[in-house]
């Protein structure tokens, strides 16, 4: 049911997009990571792969470089048909990703989404990027955004 849902979301972005290419515009779509593209919980069992983990598209990975120095271990289940939709996105817009997690947090989930770098070329934004970044607003992708609303 995801999949459709994933589905019905390109498919308005893709006439949105036909739209935007008219006018000679790329489109910027702004996902959110968590509880939106994935689902991540911190847990002593991640350090090792659940037995079906390649058919739920379940990871765990160890949070290096924290703020607090500690070294928590996540699971980390990916939506389904996550990368299809991707896909289908990254051909209508360029693809940013925003998260209240860290910097760090950030990079590792972009990493276990799109591990070939062919997805994700916008950028990650965290609540580490300081400027207000737990607003979201669209300036932050793009700066002369604002300049252009007056």
């Amino acid at each position: 049911m995801a999949e459709s849902a994933f589905t019905s979301t390109a498919s308005t972005a893709s006439t949105a997009s036909t739209s935007a290419a008219c006018q000679g515009r790329r489109l910027h779509i702004v996902l959110d990571l968590d509880h939106t593209l994935v689902n991540a919980s911190e847990h002593e069992l991640s350090l090792h792969h659940p037995r079906d983990a390649s058919a739920r598209q379940l990871h765990s990975f160890v949070m290096q470089n924290t703020e607090n120095g500690a070294s928590p271990r996540y699971l980390l289940g990916l939506r389904d048909g996550l990368h299809a939709f991707l896909q289908q996105l990254e051909q209508l817009a360029t693809l940013h990703v925003y998260t209240m997690g860290s910097k760090s947090y950030a990079f590792q989930v972009v990493e276990i989404i799109d591990p070939q770098h062919k997805l994700i070329f916008g950028r990650i934004l965290t609540r580490s990027d300081g400027h207000e970044s737990f607003i979201k607003e669209l300036v932050h992708i793009l700066p002369d955004a604002a300049e252009r609303r007056g």
